[in-house]
């Protein structure tokens, strides 16, 4: 069987473990450098992901995230693939494991000042 067939399949399995787990304590996964998804709103809903889409990558679409013009576009997720198995894994552990995405492009300053409201949001 195919790696990826054993990863979905245990990311299954996984999901339906944890998803009779509520509350515990607040756990936030922040996402390596560029381990968060860039994307931007579209106009009849959901989102357009530009990091990480295969597609748009091989269709050079990333010049449209460069900064300053690409302040479209933000943080929407996490790349699923890396990080959801540990979402999972802590859930089914007891927390309340959630990602905190952040956009990888902008100065270390912004998105540590993006976290920090999003902690004293949390406390309350």
């Amino acid at each position: 069987m195919p790696a990826y067939l054993e990863t979905e399949q245990e990311l299954s399995r996984l999901a339906r473990r944890a998803a009779g787990m509520r509350g515990g304590p607040r756990l936030l996964i922040l996402p390596g450098i560029m381990g968060s998804s860039i994307g931007r709103s579209r106009k009849n809903g959901g989102i357009d992901v530009t990091w990480f889409d295969p597609v748009e990558i091989a269709q050079g679409e990333l010049v449209k995230l460069a900064l300053p013009d690409g302040n479209r576009y933000r943080a929407v997720s996490v790349i699923k693939f890396a990080y959801e198995r540990l979402r999972l894994v802590l859930r089914i552990a007891g927390f309340d494991a959630v990602f905190h995405p952040y956009d990888w492009r902008r100065a270390i300053d912004w998105s540590g000042r993006e976290l920090a409201d999003r902690l004293l949001r949390e406390k309350r």
